[in-house]
């Protein structure tokens, strides 16, 4: 399967120097004395037909911070950071460069009223549960490893999606020029998708960047992506399913299955529910395992729905890299 990836540039951290240091601080990678640094978010960094553009974070937008240094010394204990209204944010210290060097991690929802927490004190594990039949948009940094002076005081964090989104599209099968005993979607409407076999709760350590999930969850969530008892009609044109939803990136060994209702098709023209498991396909078109959602990408699945009894509907996903502006307007990071 082809994968259309785009690439991006999301969030920028900063640890930006107020004052000037000397020449032997900088050898010694001590700040001098009163020298105070603040940090600075940017959402994104991106270069569309209108140029090389950055966004800000929200004033107000709420940050979970922590940092430890090489010696195992924490800097940052899971503070809250708050973007201010000069885009600097506010965590309440100040962290300068010693001896050992310090990695810094970071997570935040991009909201100005709720901010991540860790699961416990002086820990980097986030948990999170399917709500609602909903996910935050949890996003987290942990690219800045072993900084020392010689990096500067201007570090950049790239914040990247922790779940993977989805959103469909569905067409149906062009019966133009058929003949009309032979037309079966004329009256096609899809009224449900369901997404099966995703989990409903999640832990990710910000510091290695991985999910782990609770090993006895056997049975696995079902969420309601669509449901609309009068329907969208399906036409030979593609058409966006409104919605998107947040899911859990999968494991190898875990199937994901896309539960289809529609109405109007084939003789009867009654209800017809479709599962159909998403399986990778290789170059010959043969099935390559599950199919995986990863973090930070987005999926396009595009519903087909065919008129041919026993294969009812194919899906077939298109992969982005997530990224938050106008994907007509990108050109590259």
């Amino acid at each position: 399967m082809k994968r259309n990836v785009l690439r991006y540039g999301i969030g920028v951290l900063a640890l930006l120097s107020m004052s000037a240091c000397n020449r032997e601080d900088v050898t010694s990678g001590f700040l001098s004395t009163g020298q105070q640094t603040v940090l600075v978010a940017q959402k994104s960094h991106i270069i569309t037909r209108a140029g090389d553009e950055v966004t800000q974070f929200e004033v107000g937008t709420k940050y979970r911070l922590y940092a430890v240094n090489q010696e195992g010394g924490i800097e940052l204990k899971g503070q809250e950071g708050i973007e201010q209204s000069n885009h600097t944010i506010n965590y309440g210290s100040v962290i300068s460069y010693g001896s050992s060097p310090i990695s810094f991690y970071g997570a935040t929802y991009g909201s100005t009223s709720v901010v991540p927490e860790f699961s416990s004190v002086g820990g980097t594990t986030i948990t999170e549960t399917v709500r609602d039949d909903a996910l935050p948009d949890l996003m987290f940094s942990n690219n800045l490893i072993d900084q020392t002076v010689s990096h500067g005081y201007r570090l950049e964090m790239d914040f990247k999606h922790a779940m993977s989104k989805l959103k469909f599209r569905i067409v149906k099968q062009d019966e133009t020029e058929d003949a009309e005993a032979e037309k079966k979607l004329e009256n096609a409407t899809l009224t449900k998708i369901q997404v099966k076999g995703t989990h409903g709760t999640g832990s990710l350590d910000i510091v290695n960047g991985k999910w782990t999930y609770v090993e006895e969850e056997v049975d696995l969530s079902v969420r309601t992506y669509y449901d609309n008892t009068t329907g969208m009609k399906v036409e030979t044109a593609s058409q966006e399913v409104p919605g998107e939803m947040l899911v859990f990136p999968n494991e190898a060994n875990e199937q994901v299955t896309i539960s289809v209702t529609l109405t109007g098709i084939g003789d009867s023209e009654g209800e017809k529910t479709v599962d159909y498991r998403l399986m990778e396909i290789d170059e010959e078109g043969e099935e390559d395992g599950n199919f995986q959602f990863e973090m930070n990408h987005e999926y396009t699945l595009l519903i087909t729905v065919l008129k041919d009894e026993v294969r009812t509907i194919a899906i077939a996903p298109q992969v982005y890299e997530w990224i938050d502006e106008d994907r007509d307007n990108y050109l590259g990071q």
